[in-house]
């Protein structure tokens, strides 16, 4: 996964290096884990960094993957408030439903609360599932930390989020059309979004994860 978002990181710099002036100041990454799978891809993009985790089981190795970044470890819903304003921000949510009794799903919930903590001009990572696949038969071998099983609510709010009427695999012409309405709808004009597929792990399955780099500038 990580040659892909290296690969996006690099191309994104190339078609925005005359409106991006990297490094810039102040970046965070919302879900870091152990920083290995996003957050070294973007280091480069800012001086200084805080990652937020809420499992603790991280601790040691996001601090060896971004040693001089601040570590926050706490729910990142709970971590919104407040003025400081970001320049990058990463937003690797989970698939599927997570938190206490599936409260939030994919970046529905999250984009909305972290865009006030955006400076007038910031990128953005996030992560759309073109076309989630049922999970129900994989459960078994793992615990089911993001409510993947619960295939049913989570296209419910899916469908309510894209507002489409059924499991439907998104076009990227839908994608840049969908973002680029709802960055407007709360404050933000989308000025640049680079995309890329990761390759699909399951068999019979096409590519379903596409990593999104958005430049945004607050309207």
């Amino acid at each position: 996964m990580t040659a892909v978002i290296e690969s996006l990181v690099n191309r994104f710099l190339q078609s925005t290096k005359h409106r991006v002036d990297v490094p810039l100041a102040n970046g965070a990454d919302f879900f870091a884990r152990t920083g290995a799978w996003v957050t070294v891809h973007f280091a480069k993009l800012a001086r200084d960094w805080t990652c937020y985790e809420i499992n603790d089981v991280h601790r040691a190795e996001l601090a060896e993957n971004m040693p001089n970044a601040r570590l926050v470890f706490a729910d990142s819903f709970t971590q919104l408030a407040g003025d400081e304003l970001f320049d990058v921000v990463l937003a690797d949510c989970p698939q599927g439903l997570f938190g206490e009794n599936g409260a939030y799903c994919e970046h529905f919930e999250f984009l909305p609360k972290v865009l006030p903590r955006l400076n007038d001009r910031a990128v953005i990572f996030f992560n759309v599932n073109v076309q989630p696949y049922q999970n129900k038969d994989h459960a078994v071998s793992r615990p089911d930390y993001y409510g993947m099983t619960d295939f049913d609510e989570w296209i419910k709010r899916r469908n309510a989020f894209y507002s489409i009427s059924a499991n439907e695999r998104l076009s990227e012409d839908f994608i840049g059309t969908h973002y680029s309405s709802f960055f407007r709808s709360h404050g933000f004009g989308l000025d640049h979004l680079a995309s890329a597929f990761e390759p699909s792990n399951l068999p019979g399955h096409p590519p379903f994860i596409c990593r999104q780099i958005a430049l945004l500038s607050r309207l």
